[in-house]
C-alpha cells in the first residue's frame, strides 16, 4: 500500500467519527488512490482524537497519514483532491470544519457527504410524519426482540415454519450501520415469515405455562399483523426499501466509482417513477 501510494499522483481522505469501550473519541481514517488503473480504498488508522472539534481531529488524520504511509504536508498538498465523511458540520462546514483546514493545504479540495448516509437521512425525512411506517418499524423491532431475547420462542417459530412448509425466517433487527439494507431484510423476513409467526403467536394464546408478559405480547403483535394497512404498507415499504438498497450498496463498495453511484441513482428514480404512476 505505501509503495502506491507513493506512486499516486492522486489521493482521497475518508473519514469518520467513533468511541471506543473507553469512551475515547477515535478517529478512523481510508485512503482511496488510484494506482496502475485500479482504484483502492484502504484502511490506514484509528487514531485517538484529543478533542472532538475540527482542529483535533484535523490533526489526528494528518498525523495517522504521516505515521503510515509517510505523507508529509507537501505531498498532502499536492496529491489530495478528496474528502468524504458524514454530513455533520464538524467535518463538512465550510468555515470551521475539517474540510476547511484541509483546504487550506489543497484549495481544490472537493468535499463529498457520504451517499449512503445521504440516502438514509433522505428516506427517514421522508417517512417522519407517516404514521403508518412507525408502526410497522416499531412493529418489526418489537418482533425482533421478542425472538432474539427467547429461545423458547425461537424453537416454537422454527417448528411452525416447518409445520407450515414455509422457510425458516427469524425477525431481524431494523436498524444498524448498513439501515436500508437491513430494513430491506427486516421487512422481507417478515413477509416471508408472517403466515409461520402469526401461526406461533396464536398458538403462544392457548399454551400453558406463557407468562402473562409473553401472552401481551403476542396478542399485541397479532392484532398489528392482522391489520390489513399495516400489511399493505409493509408490502409498499418493502418496494422501496429495495429500490433504495440497491443505490446505498451501490455507494457503500470500496470499488465504485462516481459514475457508478451516479448510475444507480438515476436508476432508482426511474423504477420509483414507476411505481408512482401504477
Amino acid at each position: 500500500m505505501l509503495k502506491r501510494v507513493q506512486r499516486s499522483k492522486f489521493i482521497s481522505i475518508i473519514s469518520d467519527g467513533t468511541t471506543d469501550a473507553s469512551v475515547t473519541e477515535d478517529e478512523i481514517v481510508f485512503l482511496r488512490h488510484a494506482c496502475n488503473g485500479s482504484v483502492y480504498t484502504e484502511f490506514v488508522a484509528v487514531v485517538g482524537v484529543v478533542t472532538a472539534d475540527a482542529k483535533s481531529i484535523t490533526d489526528a488524520i494528518l498525523h495517522s497519514l504521516a505515521e503510515r504511509l509517510e505523507l508529509d504536508t507537501a505531498s498532502i498538498s499536492r496529491k489530495l483532491v478528496g474528502f468524504g465523511s458524514d454530513g455533520a458540520a464538524v467535518m463538512l462546514g465550510k468555515r470551521g470544519g475539517v474540510v476547511s483546514h484541509l483546504r487550506e493545504l489543497s484549495p481544490a479540495l472537493q468535499a463529498v457527504h457520504c451517499t449512503a448516509h445521504r440516502l438514509e437521512l433522505a428516506f427517514k425525512d421522508a417517512v417522519k410524519n407517516v404514521a403508518l411506517c412507525k408502526t410497522v418499524n416499531l412493529l418489526l423491532l418489537n418482533l425482533y426482540l421478542f425472538y432474539k431475547n427467547s429461545s423458547k420462542n425461537r424453537s416454537s417459530l422454527k417448528q411452525a415454519a416447518e409445520a407450515e412448509g414455509d422457510p425458516k425466517l427469524f425477525p431481524t433487527r431494523v436498524g444498524g450501520t448498513r439501515w436500508l439494507p437491513h430494513l430491506q431484510r427486516a421487512l422481507g423476513n417478515f413477509l416471508r415469515g408472517y403466515r409461520a409467526i402469526t401461526t406461533q403467536l396464536q398458538q403462544l394464546q392457548a399454551q400453558p405455562g406463557v407468562s402473562v408478559d409473553a401472552r401481551a405480547k403476542s396478542k399485541g403483535f397479532l392484532k398489528q399483523m392482522k391489520r390489513k394497512d399495516v400489511v399493505l404498507f409493509a408490502h409498499f415499504m418493502l418496494d422501496v426499501v429495495t429500490v433504495l438498497s440497491k443505490v446505498s450498496l451501490t455507494a457503500q463498495r470500496s470499488e465504485s466509482t462516481v459514475p457508478e453511484v451516479a448510475r444507480s441513482i438515476d436508476m432508482a428514480l426511474t423504477t420509483l417513477k414507476k411505481y408512482r404512476s401504477k
